[in-house]
């Protein structure tokens, strides 16, 4: 009996070290955000604290007002509230001060903030946090935002920016999604980026001349199939290198005239968003299929 009473204690023990590893009761030490959350936390600056009841809370939505908090704090600024002023109102004040907040901008302080407004925040702080950063051509990093035409207007420019510097970076899709909220342990991550440049992941953006189709081209000929040749092309990456590729192998396959038919009706499509309905062309005794479903990223012309 004391024999197992003593492996309860010692294993609830080891439970209680990997638990409180970073400080907080809620946060493991093998979280997939702990070495963000970690470098935060040993900052000077103390841009980010836990709870009073010694939780982090990770899976909770991170505020506009904490992050403009984060930001604030970040950029060489502590305060301490007033008598029956809000905790957050001297944060606020400054990052208006600063110019990292406009007047009237922000309608809800209290409400999870967005992307696309952390872009924002941050585009206009972060030349004070770790200095000015020399932007790219801003025509070459929107292609590489396979969402941009839905970003709104009023922040396009700044998720470009946030997006350039390898600070908020997009999903595996290809796309941004600016209106998607973040929970505090996402959020480490981007406010890590923010204070320290060797944690960015800058994207490579490669002359025209380098730039590689993404096209993808299967030729059944031969084989016992009814799909004679499939060609799959990505809305979410560069458009004109996968058009030039499918173009050729279109022109050899089907002809230029009927190459020209197909092509023009799939350069419709030029948003993941944007439908294909199913069309067919005769060819020869046989048909080319194009399509692509609303939502999909891929465009399927297929040789039946």
């Amino acid at each position: 009996m004391r024999k197992i009473l003593l492996i309860t204690l010692v294993t609830i023990l080891m439970l209680s070290q990997v638990a409180l590893a970073s400080g907080f009761n809620d946060v493991k030490s093998d979280s997939w955000y702990k070495q963000d959350l970690d470098f935060i936390i040993n900052d000077a600056r103390k841009i980010i604290q836990g709870y009073p009841d010694g939780t982090f809370k990770p899976g909770e939505k991170l505020t506009v007002e904490q992050f403009i908090k984060c930001i604030v704090v970040a950029s060489g600024h502590n305060f301490k509230a007033e008598e029956g002023q809000s905790w957050s109102e001297p944060y606020k004040a400054k990052a208006i001060e600063l110019g990292y907040v406009k007047e009237g901008e922000i309608v809800d302080y209290t409400k999870p903030i967005t992307r696309g407004e952390m872009s924002r925040i941050v585009v206009r702080a972060v030349g004070n946090i770790t200095g000015e950063y020399e932007y790219r051509d801003a025509e070459k990093i929107k292609p590489l935002i396979g969402d941009f035409k839905d970003v709104p207007d009023e922040i396009n420019e700044y998720v470009v920016k946030v997006y350039d510097m390898g600070i908020i970076g997009g999903y595996p899709d290809g796309t941004f999604k600016a209106e998607n909220i973040l929970t505090r342990a996402e959020a480490t991550v981007i406010i890590r980026r923010t204070i320290d440049v060797k944690a960015r992941k800058s994207v490579e953006i490669k002359d025209e001349a380098e730039k590689k189709s993404e096209v993808q081209i299967f030729d059944f000929k031969g084989q016992e199939d009814k799909v004679e040749f499939a060609v799959l092309i990505k809305t979410t990456a560069e458009l004109e290198p996968q058009y030039k590729e499918a173009e050729t192998y279109l022109n050899q396959k089907v002809g230029e005239k009927l190459t020209k038919e197909i092509m023009d009706y799939v350069k419709l499509k030029t948003h993941y968003k944007y439908e294909l309905e199913s069309k067919y062309y005769d060819w020869g005794d046989k048909r080319v299929q194009v399509a692509s479903p609303w939502g999909n990223g891929l465009i399927t012309i297929r040789g039946l």
